[in-house]
């Protein structure tokens, strides 16, 4: 919808960039979406899989937060 109103409306330059940002947030999202379909898709087939182990909590939390 985006794109089509920018290819077919007269759009001045601050509503160009206005669209293109909503634009770009969105493809980031559906990158987003298709890498995570990608890797369930290689957890199912077994191309990856993944190992449980126990570890504190704090480290996992600290960890994500340096990242």
């Amino acid at each position: 919808m985006v794109n089509s109103t920018l290819l077919e409306q007269n759009v001045s330059k601050d509503k160009q960039r206005e669209f293109l940002l909503a634009s770009d947030t969105q493809l980031d999202k559906l990158d987003f979406l298709m890498q995570a379909m990608i890797k369930t898709s290689r957890l199912e087939t077994g191309v990856i899989s993944l190992e449980k182990k126990e570890q504190p909590i704090y480290d996992t939390l600290a960890k994500k937060g340096t990242c």
